[in-house]
């Protein structure tokens, strides 16, 4: 696993990212695949010596969800960095994952996701730790914080 979201609002609920994003209603007990969508994947293939896996979409395009986020009062609005043939956006989706609205391109990989609980929540204020600095939405609008002077890289974020 790669990494694990709570839900905060519901104690019961936990994500986990590995070769795709899972969901669990039931602290964990069992879990289902929320992206991908369960339905547009057609086979997991193991490959290499270490059989690391990989998903196969109907569409054959390569996914993964970089970032991921609850909103702090909706357990239904997600926040999500996602790559789709390695073109990056930041996406939202208002019914618990079930569809997905590309907002934003990002030119780089991210890591996290950073809600803001006091900001709006029709406009949240949003901060993405990404591999060339922090990206922000701050009133609907981006920006991009590229790291200090003499940072060539950021390889923890």
């Amino acid at each position: 696993v790669h990494y694990f979201v709570f839900d905060p609002s519901d104690s019961n609920t936990v994500y986990a990212k590995f070769i795709a994003l899972f969901k669990s209603s039931d602290r964990g007990n069992t879990w289902s695949v929320l992206y991908p969508a369960a339905a547009d994947i057609t086979a997991v293939i193991s490959k290499g010596d270490h059989a690391n896996e990989i998903i196969v979409t109907k569409d054959s395009t390569s996914r993964e969800v970089q970032a991921f986020a609850v909103d702090p009062s909706d357990s239904k609005k997600l926040y999500a960095v996602i790559s789709i043939e390695q073109k990056t956006g930041f996406y939202t989706s208002a019914d618990g994952g079930s569809t997905w609205t590309k907002e934003s391109a990002i030119d780089s990989p991210a890591r996290n996701i950073f809600i803001v609980p006091s900001s709006p929540p029709k406009d949240r204020s949003i901060y993405i730790a990404a591999a060339d600095g922090i990206l922000t939405r701050e009133n609907g609008k981006w920006a991009m914080y590229p790291p200090s002077k003499g940072v060539k890289k950021i390889t923890t974020y």
